[in-house]
């Protein structure tokens, strides 16, 4: 949360946190939020249909399904908390590095 974004390129922008002797940059491509919405929006909508056609036991095991399901008793349900949850990660990675004081590089350029 250390910061604002800097711009590095249109669809760049970076950020510094360091946390417990480790570095992270955090990035941030505003062209990708369309892009990773788009594609949560197809995985959920994929997610219903083989919920309503009563494929449930094969999506436990599905880890790209997994996170988006709910089992309440026997019942599998789309756990619609963690949809929403995600919505604050598009567009975003992190990258991690090792705080060095002999070679200081700014984020913009280790990115």
């Amino acid at each position: 949360r250390a910061g604002r974004y800097s711009v590095v390129a249109e669809n760049l922008h970076v950020k510094e946190v360091k946390y417990e002797g480790t570095r992270y940059i955090v990035c941030f491509n505003p062209v990708e939020v369309e892009h990773d919405r788009a594609a949560r929006e197809a995985m959920v909508a994929a997610l219903r249909e083989r919920l309503s056609s009563g494929f449930s036991r094969s999506l436990i095991g599905n880890s790209g399904y997994r996170r988006y399901v709910k089992m309440e008793g026997a019942k599998l349900s789309i756990y619609e908390d963690a949809v929403k949850a995600e919505e604050k990660y598009d567009g975003k990675h992190v990258l991690r590095t090792v705080l060095r004081t002999n070679a200081r590089l700014t984020p913009q350029t280790e990115v």
